[in-house]
């Protein structure tokens, strides 16, 4: 996994926390069976700021304004240094690869009939 640090991109702010679904994909514009296609029309009447970006520094923990003016966030510590390291389940596992393959040797020298295949 990649780690993530800092993104910048595109938003589409959202003034309510329930949001309509006729605010994100107006009805005249669901004449299509596909499911792709839909992206040009998204939030069509939502008041917009055409190419607003904002920053999100995760390092930081702060989203950065196209003014430059900071809004703090938190993100549980275990998921940042995760985001931050590039760390999936897989990677974390692999922290750990000596100590494992330390124990699959130290075990099949316990156990040897493990090691029989067929």
């Amino acid at each position: 996994m990649e780690s993530f640090r800092i993104h910048t991109g595109l938003v589409a702010p959202l003034d309510r926390e329930n949001v309509d679904t006729d605010a994100i994909i107006p009805q005249q514009f669901l004449k299509s069976i596909k499911r792709s296609g839909f992206g040009p029309n998204l939030f069509d009447e939502v008041a917009a700021f055409p190419g607003y970006q904002l920053t999100v520094d995760l390092e930081r923990q702060v989203v950065v304004k196209p003014d430059g003016s900071e809004l703090a966030f938190e993100v549980e510590s275990f998921r940042r240094h995760c985001l931050l390291g590039g760390l999936d389940d897989i990677g974390l596992t692999l922290q750990h690869a000596d100590a494992i393959r330390a124990y699959e040797a130290e075990r099949l020298l316990r156990r040897p009939w493990l090691a029989h295949r067929l």
